[in-house]
């Protein structure tokens, strides 16, 4: 094979994975979707699920029924009413009252109902919005961020009762530059 040929590979490759994760080529999420694992904390900023300061939610449960998202770090958030994710401008987000109050997800009273924007400022200072997708239950292995549950603690997670609404699908984008 060419050097020409095996470099054109590559990079088709790399910007496969990079779309496959909903990354532009210029590494800035576009509409990505994620998954928040159940009682984890996510860094909206590296998108990566993390431990301390460095997370903007905190995807929390209290027991089987009662659950929030909750800002933390310094990240703020608040539910945009009758909006659309697509048509949502960083103009119109920037104009919202931000809080660090968590957001009731709850099966009694929820605010995140599949559909719902929610406008949030990172740790960072990042604005961005997100759209609830759906959510996902405790025994269902089958996206791609459930390769980071260690095989040992799905064994566990199987002998559990399962919890229809354990782990939360977002789609989100940060809004401006």
């Amino acid at each position: 094979m060419r050097m020409q040929d095996l470099i054109g590979r590559l990079a088709l490759g790399i910007a496969f994975l990079l779309a496959a994760r909903g990354i532009a080529i210029g590494g800035e999420p576009a509409g990505s979707l994620r998954t928040i694992l159940g009682t984890s904390t996510w860094d909206v900023d590296a998108d990566q699920f993390v431990r301390g300061g460095a997370a903007d939610f905190f995807w929390r449960h209290m027991d089987a029924t009662k659950r929030s998202l909750t800002p933390t770090g310094g990240a703020k958030a608040a539910v945009l009413r009758d909006a659309k994710f697509a048509d949502v401008s960083a103009e119109e987000a920037g104009k919202l009252r931000l809080t660090a109050e968590p957001l009731d997800a709850s099966d009694k009273g929820s605010t995140l109902l599949p559909g719902t924007v929610v406008v949030f400022r990172t740790n960072k200072g990042r604005l961005g919005i997100l759209e609830i997708v759906r959510y996902r239950a405790l025994h269902d292995f089958s996206f791609p961020e459930a390769k980071q549950i260690p095989a040992g603690a799905r064994e566990m997670i199987r002998k559990s009762p399962n919890m229809p609404k354990y782990h939360l699908v977002v789609r989100w984008r940060f809004l401006g530059k």
